[in-house]
């Protein structure tokens, strides 16, 4: 990851290294995503590995039980200090409402982690 030098901007206006520094912060947003994607694919392939690969029975998926998204769920952005929801960890995208957590402890949308394990058994 690479940092702002306050040395690269000189002779620029304010305005042009306000856009660089937008730029940047979106640039380390974008690297912190792909790495929560790299981290669940990783998850999810030890998981895949360590499975039968048999589709999970209709017992199990039945089973699954979603949960409200509490305080505790919500995460801060260290940078910004603004609150954001959970994400989901196959989609990667926000889960507002409700969600399926697994032992793992990640959240799922129901119908993401269902439509996983109707492929992967859990």
């Amino acid at each position: 990851m690479s940092f702002v030098n306050p040395n690269n901007f000189e002779g620029m206006s304010l305005n042009r290294r306000n856009n660089n520094v937008r730029l940047n912060q979106r640039n380390v947003r974008r690297a912190r995503d792909l790495e929560r994607i790299l981290i669940n694919l990783a998850t999810i392939m030890s998981l895949e590995q360590q499975s039968s690969q048999q589709p999970a029975s209709q017992q199990t998926i039945e089973n699954l039980k979603e949960v409200e998204i509490s305080k505790e769920d919500y995460e801060e952005n260290k940078e910004t200090g603004e609150i954001n929801p959970p994400n989901c960890a196959i989609c990667v995208d926000s889960i507002e409402d409700q969600a399926v957590k697994l032992k793992c402890t990640h959240l799922y949308h129901k119908e993401c982690i269902v439509q996983w394990i109707q492929i992967h058994h859990i």
